[in-house]
């Protein structure tokens, strides 16, 4: 449908997922999944590569939270 449609319609399927829910569903999954990788990156030796990972997940915690309505 988002294929062959102009913007008017993938805004109505936009309003569509935020009045189900499905929007907030997403972003708590997505939130809860970069938890969980931060909590087992926890687990591996401290050291830049591991620290750049727990800056990534709570970059992408914030950015997805922005969607939010």
């Amino acid at each position: 449908m988002i294929l062959r449609s102009g913007d008017e319609d993938a805004r109505g399927l936009a309003e569509a997922a935020r009045a189900s829910g499905a929007l907030d569903f997403a972003i708590s999954t997505a939130q809860r999944m970069l938890r969980d990788a931060q909590h087992q990156a926890a687990m591996l030796p401290r050291n830049k590569y591991s620290e750049a990972l727990d800056a990534v997940c709570s970059t992408l915690i914030e950015v997805v939270g922005q969607f939010r309505t």
